[in-house]
């Protein structure tokens, strides 16, 4: 693993057991309320966490600047 020092920033660190329970927990609990779950991209940045939530039955994904949709519908 690289050393933090070491890291470009700006960087995201997660922990990605952490960040996996707080989807499923979040999506199980949209399920029992019976409501939809529709995270907002801009605040995570992230397109590898919006197919996280997806894969959970996250609903359409809403994104607010054009350079998010781009980056997500490019896959990286």
């Amino acid at each position: 693993m690289a050393a933090l020092l070491d890291l470009l920033t700006p960087s995201l660190l997660l922990d990605l057991d952490r960040l996996e329970a707080n989807l499923d927990r979040m999506a199980a609990r949209c399920k029992r309320l019976g409501v939809a779950l529709r995270p907002h991209i801009k605040t995570h940045k992230s397109p590898y966490i919006g197919r996280l939530q997806a894969e959970r039955g996250a609903g359409p994904r809403n994104c607010v600047f054009r350079s998010i949709v781009n980056t997500d519908s490019a896959g990286t």
